[in-house]
């Protein structure tokens, strides 16, 4: 619950000057809302500084100035001081208005989580999609063991060894090559006598190849 803090006082408020001189005179609040045509709860609200139940507007001073003068009070003094009583009420109307705010802020705060938590699964998404976008249009990685390049050999056979990357699809001079868990394989391929012209090539499933080229010379 919101505590109010009390207006400080180094007399009586306006209300209070009010009510008081209204019960010394001996007067009714009855009596007085009659002779004035002034409705009675209005002069209520006056004695108890319940401004906010006035009609506002030019009524408040007309009422205020017929009532203090009824009750034989100086205008000039009473309204300066109705002045500085709306003046502190304004101010501590406008501290409430922002606890107000400040408390609909707080309770914003779960909507405000929600969309951070939208916000990165969003960046997660745009970020896989990327990274998707990135294979699909990057060719696969293939690495050859053996043979070097430019080898030169006596050998009538050769083994081919090397690597690629997952779920791509292996071929040595167009035959399709099987590849174990790590993604290694080797093959033997029978070479002739004079220049042999080796074609390795890797294709993912986007169809990006790659394709390496070994020359090997047979004595």
């Amino acid at each position: 619950m919101i505590s109010f803090s009390k207006k400080p006082l180094t007399e009586e408020s306006l209300a209070s000057k009010l009510y008081l001189a209204r019960e010394a005179g001996g007067i009714k609040l009855a009596d007085a809302a009659i002779k004035l045509n002034i409705k009675p709860e209005y002069l209520e609200a006056l004695e108890k500084g319940r401004y906010d139940l006035l009609p506002g507007g030019i009524y408040e001073k007309i009422f205020l100035k017929k009532y203090s003068s009824f009750l034989g009070l100086e205008f000039v003094a009473v309204e300066k001081e109705y002045a500085e009583e709306r003046l502190w009420v304004s101010s501590n109307k406008d501290v409430f208005t922002k606890k107000k705010i400040e408390k609909k802020n707080f309770l914003a705060m779960p909507k405000i989580l929600k969309n951070i938590f939208l916000a990165i699964g969003f960046l997660v998404l745009l970020s896989y999609l990327i990274f998707c976008l990135k294979t699909s249009l990057s060719a696969p990685k293939i690495k050859i063991f053996f043979p070097p390049n430019n080898l030169v050999t006596v050998e009538k056979s050769l083994e081919i060894s090397g690597s690629a990357s997952e779920k791509t699809q292996v071929s040595i001079n167009g035959k399709q090559i099987l590849k174990d868990d790590s993604g290694t394989f080797k093959e033997v391929v029978e070479l002739k006598i004079g220049l042999n012209a080796i074609t390795i090539s890797a294709r993912n499933k986007y169809g990006r190849e790659q394709i390496i080229k070994k020359q090997i010379l047979v004595k």
